[in-house]
């Protein structure tokens, strides 16, 4: 009988195959997330481009 490796290396391995697989995430470059802001950029764009109406004046107030 094996004893599992119980290391932080093999728990996020474990998240992120749960995450990917099944969870409907995807891997992203650690190049496209931004320190400053806190997030990835395309992201949180993309999400408010794909949750406000067409034509909406989000564009006005959110982008600079």
């Amino acid at each position: 009988m094996t004893v599992a490796a119980h290391t932080e290396r093999a728990f996020e391995a474990a998240i992120e195959s749960g995450l990917t697989g099944t969870g409907g995430y995807g891997k992203r470059s650690a190049d496209a997330y931004d320190e400053a802001l806190a997030l990835f950029p395309a992201d949180a764009t993309g999400f408010v481009k794909d949750s406000q109406p067409a034509g909406g004046t989000w564009k006005t107030h959110y982008l600079w």
